[in-house]
């Protein structure tokens, strides 16, 4: 009878497991936004230019508008580097999807004051703004520039929010689309991913957690 009912135990853990498994699987299927194409992998080693790219943690900040209402942003701090032997222009192209399908807005509709109050937040003078990053990047350590990724918070009923962070590399990849069987150009791009847990109040109180972070081809 022992036996039995240990049988019977590991029977439920393991039907419980493969049930916790594929839920977690469709889960990250629904919540990643993906192309209707199989896209490559990126190269392991880089056969082309590529800019080290360092971010700080993902965080949530209030802005007063001219009314004297409260917006809140989300924002993140990044640095990019040149190290691939020769001048680069940087022009990141950043795209944030939820697990709710919406698109959101990068960089746009952020009025001027949201930027001056992440870069009092943080402390960092030579903090340069979303528009002003945009240009040439000198080689070297030296001449690393910052800046930071902002964009609105529309919804505080997302559990996940994925960046697409494109503009970082030079190699790009030729795809056939499923549907228009027209050839599609894909890019290597820097994702990150995080989940956002709970049913927050507010969105000061969000809870942020990072979850994944790779190069991928999109």
């Amino acid at each position: 009878m022992q036996r039995r009912f240990n049988r019977l135990a590991l029977s439920r853990r393991l039907a419980v497991s493969l049930c916790l498994c594929l839920a977690a699987l469709a889960g990250v299927s629904s919540l990643s936004p993906s192309p209707a194409f199989a896209a490559p992998e990126p190269n392991l080693a880089p056969r082309t230019w590529e800019i080290n790219f360092e971010h700080g943690a993902l965080q949530v900040l209030s802005v007063r508008d001219a009314e004297g209402k409260p917006r809140w942003f989300y924002y993140l701090p990044y640095k990019v580097t040149n190290t691939s032997g020769r001048e680069l222009v940087f022009a990141p192209d950043v795209t944030v999807a939820d697990d709710e399908g919406h698109i959101i807005s990068v960089n746009a509709d952020v009025p001027r004051r949201a930027f001056e109050a992440v870069r009092k937040q943080l402390g960092n003078n030579l903090l340069e703004s979303p528009v002003q990053i945009i240009g040439k990047l000198l080689q070297g350590p030296d001449h690393a520039r910052e800046s930071a990724i902002i964009f609105p918070i529309n919804s505080t009923r997302a559990d996940k929010l994925t960046l697409f962070i494109a503009g970082l590399s030079g190699e790009t990849a030729i795809v056939t689309g499923a549907t228009s069987k027209e050839p599609i150009t894909v890019r290597k791009t820097y994702m990150l991913e995080y989940a956002l847990p709970g049913d927050p109040s507010s969105p000061q109180k969000t809870v942020i957690l990072p979850l994944n972070e790779q190069w991928i081809m999109r």
